[in-house]
């Protein structure tokens, strides 16, 4: 499972977002997470680095899908949170 810091995040995604621009900023948010517990960082070192990759949730949720690459729905507030995603 993921840390409270990501879940409280994902939580925020969802309250704030339609279901699957949540679901799709969720995944990324994860993997992210993921990758930086796969590199070695701890439990919150890695939750604290994929959020501050994702940026503050007040921002992302007030991005603009307009702004978004093209076949992406949400954009990260640093491209390398999207690595591995077709743009």
């Amino acid at each position: 499972m993921t840390s409270s810091l990501i879940a409280g995040y994902v939580a925020g995604l969802h309250r704030k977002l339609p279901a699957p621009i949540a679901d799709e900023a969720a995944d990324g948010l994860i993997e992210t997470y993921e990758h930086h517990r796969a590199s070695g960082a701890g439990d919150q070192q890695a939750a604290r680095d994929a959020l501050a990759e994702f940026g503050d949730l007040a921002t992302v949720v007030g991005r603009p899908r307009a702004a978004a690459p093209r076949g992406c729905c949400w954009r990260p507030a640093r491209p390398s949170a999207c690595a591995g995603r077709p743009p």
